[in-house]
């Protein structure tokens, strides 16, 4: 549990009332941009030396002022050497708040440097969360960064990047959505912001574990034969999973909130594959329900929330005849050749793990690193292709590889 005292802000309450977007992450000019200009999550240096940034917005558009906005950060030991049972709390630790000014727009500093760094794995991964509500209404997003020491300051990066030359903090944009009880308990316009003279106590328990479920890792391609496909998935990689969010009595339809970060404790090295055909690499994800409740209903409703606990390994891969991706940013490799992936970021798969006792399918995605990898070894003479840019370009990396010529 973590204590955070409200500070005493004005709010448009109605105005949050009757919002019912989901939270989801935007790129701003520089997190003071008039609007959002898309919906996806990204990091820039735009925020400036602050962990979190962007606007709260109702569902028409509108800016919301004297929202206030709590960052938390998620144990990176829990649960670590050890099981966990149901009913258990998770031991969230809150890095800093703001309140988002009349355009509606916040930036959330690292208040408490330490709660950071101790929350983050030895790779400096940390899973972070951006949480806020009123009686009416809340908004959630989770995002993994990298926690590095920057100009003596702690600070983040990109989950993904191991430079610490530039700090970065994550755009969200959060539109806040209602509860199923949340109209109810509505409060009228002009009254004092939620949480005014209360002391607000988050307590998020792990309700019950679901069963393991498949996750997609990684997939390779190939249009012709002539190469072999190898993968594999080294201890300390780490991948991004979808999180979903309920804000009903009882867990009810999950829609996207964002990411969570997990890592696999030991290697798993795969069969190789040979082409033609679309190859999907999987392993073992145990995902679990979590409930989130305040000590006071004016700092926010009780949410349900779907993630991975942890990977508990195996090792599946099944060929699939599949067309595969049209990628056409090729070049030539001669016989004997080898293409070694180990500094990009694999493509998000929207569907890459599907938590059936709860109906909510989660992205996933992997990165590649200097321990973990996957290789195209080159038995006839042919073209290796990158969707997103040539096999061994960067910024962007080439995403999916297709061995075989573009159609």
């Amino acid at each position: 549990m973590d204590k955070v005292k409200a500070g005493r802000t004005k709010a448009r309450l109605s105005a949050l009332a009757v919002t019912v977007a989901v939270a989801s992450g935007a790129a701003l000019a520089g997190c003071a941009g008039s609007r959002p200009v898309r919906t996806t999550s990204s990091h820039t240096a735009g925020c400036g030396a602050v962990a979190a940034c962007g606007q709260v917005t109702g569902v028409t558009g509108h800016a919301i002022a004297g929202a206030r906005i709590y960052l938390y950060a998620w144990p990176a030991d829990w649960p670590g050497g050890r099981a966990v049972y149901p009913g258990e709390p998770v031991p969230l630790r809150l890095v800093g708040s703001a309140v988002s000014r009349s355009s509606g727009h916040y930036a959330v500093r690292i208040a408490h440097p330490t709660a950071l760094s101790s929350s983050a794995a030895r790779d400096g991964i940390v899973n972070l969360e951006v949480f806020t509500g009123t009686p009416a209404a809340s908004g959630a997003y989770s995002f993994p960064g990298r926690v590095v020491t920057f100009s003596g300051r702690t600070a983040l990066i990109h989950a993904n990047s191991h430079r610490t030359a530039h700090a970065a903090a994550q755009q969200v944009n959060i539109h806040m959505m209602t509860s199923g009880t949340a109209k109810s308990r509505a409060i009228p316009t002009g009254s004092p912001s939620a949480g005014v003279g209360f002391t607000c106590i988050r307590t998020t328990t792990l309700v019950h574990p679901e069963k393991l479920e498949w996750m997609k890792l990684a997939a390779s391609f190939a249009r012709s034969s002539g190469v072999t496909m190898t993968y594999t998935y080294t201890m300390g990689q780490s991948s991004s999973i979808g999180v979903g969010i309920s804000l009903t009595d009882s867990p009810g339809t999950f829609t996207a909130g964002g990411t969570y970060a997990v890592s696999m404790s030991q290697k798993t090295q795969f069969t190789p594959a040979h082409g033609p055909g679309s190859v999907y690499y999987e392993t073992q994800v145990e995902p679990g329900l979590f409930k989130t409740s305040w000590s006071s209903a004016f700092c926010g409703p009780t949410t349900w929330q779907t993630q991975a606990i942890e990977i508990a390994g195996g090792g599946h891969e099944f060929l699939s005849h599949k067309t595969p991706p049209n990628a056409t940013r090729c070049t030539s490799y001669q016989t004997g050749d080898s293409l070694v992936l180990e500094h990009s970021t694999a493509s998000t798969f929207s569907a890459g793990l599907n938590i059936s006792e709860l109906g909510f399918n989660a992205s996933a995605q992997t990165g590649y690193d200097s321990s973990g990898s996957l290789s195209y070894h080159v038995t006839s003479g042919q073209d290796l292709c990158g969707l997103d840019n040539y096999p061994a370009g960067h910024s962007p990396g080439p995403g999916l590889v297709v061995a075989g010529k573009a159609t």
